[in-house]
C-alpha cells in the first residue's frame, strides 16, 4: 500500500527517489542524504520536503 504523500507526486519525483535509492544501495551513487537509513514513508516525505524548497 502507498503512502497518502506518495500518491500525490509526481510520478517522475517517485522514479527518480526509487533510482537514487537503488544506486545507493549498489554503491554507485553515494547521496548527501542517507536514504538507505530512512524506512519507505520517510524516504517519500524527505523527497516531497526537496520538492517543495527546490527552485527549478
Amino acid at each position: 500500500m502507498m503512502a497518502p504523500l506518495r500518491n500525490r507526486l509526481g510520478r517522475e519525483i517517485v522514479a527518480m527517489g526509487q533510482c537514487l535509492r537503488s544506486w545507493s544501495k549498489a554503491g554507485i551513487y553515494m547521496p548527501s542524504l542517507p536514504l538507505l537509513n530512512l524506512s519507505d514513508d520517510q524516504w517519500v516525505d524527505v523527497l516531497a520536503s526537496l520538492k517543495d524548497t527546490s527552485d527549478f
